[in-house]
């Protein structure tokens, strides 16, 4: 599993700060006023708009990683981030992605799912 770090920011204020994440980044850069300089990093994307939704959903669109942490881009990152966040991830067996719901009770195949996919054997 990889994970990838996807910062939201405006007018290059991430790359400003010159601190880089201790595991692989994505930022999305918007602007609204001045275009910003040709970037030649391939993790760096910049668009002529603005608003949090559709910065976050670039980088959902952009990202190339299994796991991704969307964040901000005023946070400083311990070292061990990627590790912290992909242990608890392996420790809890990804259940969170058992949170969908469906409109019609299919619940036979979501156990059959959730005893295939995750090794749980809690009743549905």
């Amino acid at each position: 599993m990889r994970l990838q770090i996807l910062i939201s920011t405006m007018h290059s204020k991430f790359m400003q700060r010159n601190i880089k994440p201790p595991a692989e980044y994505l930022v999305i850069n918007q602007w609204l006023t001045e275009k910003p300089e040709s970037n030649t990093q391939d993790n760096i994307f910049s668009y002529n708009e603005k608003g949090l939704a559709k910065s976050r959903n670039h980088a959902i669109d952009n990202s190339s990683s299994e796991i991704s942490l969307i964040s901000d881009d005023d946070l400083v990152y311990l070292d061990t981030i990627e590790e912290t966040i992909l242990g608890h991830l392996i420790s809890i067996r990804m259940q969170i992605l058992l949170l969908f719901r469906s409109k019609h009770p299919i619940k036979h195949l979501i156990k059959d799912i959730r005893v295939k996919c995750f090794g749980i054997q809690r009743r549905v």
